[in-house]
């Protein structure tokens, strides 16, 4: 009995030595999981106007980190580089209009839009103070960022449908993008140009004359969004889903967070004059953000009918070929788009 009572007692000091004093939390098990390293994706914007927001509000406040990403964010002057980065495999999503998206996947790449942010033109044509409407255009150059760019078709969008014919009564300048394209009409080495809203309402502030903004011709067009190849959506499908996740996060900071998101603005795009800053978050947030981003048929319906000079078979693609919803889809029907938004 005593042998027994001895060894419950040995046993009883050892348990008690082991488990710490009375009340004390026990120690966390040891584990060997450890979180997986982010996913690398290299994310190329083509403009450093205010359509880029979501993307740079995704990096700046943490939500590509927070969705297990490490993006490599690059700045490439103009889509029909940035396509062609893309289908080198040198980037993985770009952020674009559907012009160079459509435009290399009818000459047989198998680039596709998943995303349409803003669904209509963002740009104001801005000109010369003593150029006073569309019609006086003629024989006065005019600046785009590049040709085939967005900002090209804008422009001989424009001038087509008020009777004058690009490059032949207007003539049409490259610049490079649209901080050089403002600073050409600046200097005076153009007379007009085309440009982002953030870019055309400093050169207004700043005394040149607004001509249009073609945002209020309410047309539907793919200006900016995401866009990829179907094979990296085959091969990282759930990669594709997280930028998107994030991009939308930061589109529901832009619209919740104007001082961030003009904070944010003024960094990349360099223009800090607080009206201009303002007024760029407010025309955003009011007319331009698509604030659920499907693509639609519509437009790229509009891209089509830009592309149909060039491709034979734009005139009888079905518009459907070109883009792909699904990702937006299921963020949609799960509630995650609408809880972003006051």
């Amino acid at each position: 009995m005593l042998r027994h009572a001895g060894w419950l007692l040995f046993l009883v000091s050892v348990l008690g030595a082991c488990s710490g004093p009375a009340g004390a939390p026990a120690a966390p098990a040891a584990s060997s999981a450890q979180a997986p390293p982010p996913t690398r994706v290299r994310l190329i914007y083509t403009s450093q106007g205010a359509t880029q927001l979501p993307i740079w509000l995704a990096q700046e406040e943490g939500y590509f980190q927070a969705n297990g990403l490490e993006v490599e964010l690059t700045f490439v002057s103009g889509s029909t580089t940035a396509t062609q980065a893309l289908l080198a495999r040198e980037a993985d999503v770009v952020a674009q209009g559907g012009g160079a998206t459509v435009g290399a996947a009818l000459g047989g790449a198998d680039t596709v839009m998943v995303a349409t942010t803003h669904g209509k033109f963002v740009f104001l044509l801005v000109a010369r103070p003593d150029i006073a409407d569309l019609g006086a255009l003629k024989g006065h150059s005019l600046g785009v960022t590049r040709f085939g760019t967005t900002s090209d078709f804008a422009t001989r969008f424009v001038l087509q449908r008020i009777g004058l014919e690009p490059g032949t009564d207007v003539p049409l300048i490259q610049t490079g993008g649209n901080a050089e394209t403002a600073a050409a009409l600046e200097s005076g080495a153009i007379q007009a140009a085309m440009v982002t809203d953030v870019f055309g309402i400093e050169l207004r502030r700043k005394g040149f004359r607004e001509l249009l903004d073609l945002g209020d011709l309410d047309i539907e067009y793919s200006h900016n969004g995401l866009a990829t190849t179907r094979t990296f959506i085959a091969e990282q499908p759930d990669t594709v889903r997280r930028v998107l996740r994030s991009v939308l996060q930061g589109m529901g900071r832009l619209v919740r967070d104007p001082e961030e998101s003009k904070r944010v603005l003024s960094r990349y795009s360099q223009i800090d004059d607080p009206t201009t800053l303002e007024q760029s978050w407010q025309v955003h947030v009011t007319k331009y953000l698509r604030r659920v981003p499907y693509t639609t048929p519509a437009a790229i319906r509009l891209v089509l009918e830009e592309l149909a000079p060039r491709y034979e078979r734009a005139r009888t693609a079905n518009p459907e070929e070109f883009y792909d919803n699904r990702f937006v889809e299921e963020l949609d029907r799960s509630g995650f788009i609408a809880q972003l938004y006051p």
